[in-house]
């Protein structure tokens, strides 16, 4: 499975489900009188691998 984003690719072999996870947080500051708000996703998951070379990630620009 190949992920495109921006121009950028990266190859998934997963040997699991992949997971979505989805996380948000907000930063309120009093002095600056302004709250700093985030969200995050973020794409787990696990795949067979023997060696750290069989574990890297293949991304390509």
């Amino acid at each position: 499975m190949t992920l495109e984003l921006g121009g950028t690719q990266v190859n998934l072999n997963p040997s699991d489900p992949i997971a979505f996870k989805l996380e948000g947080e907000s930063d309120w500051s009093e002095v600056d009188a302004e709250a700093k708000q985030s969200i995050e996703f973020e794409l787990v998951w696990w795949r067979e691998a023997q060696t750290a070379e069989e574990g890297t990630l293949d991304v390509r620009e």
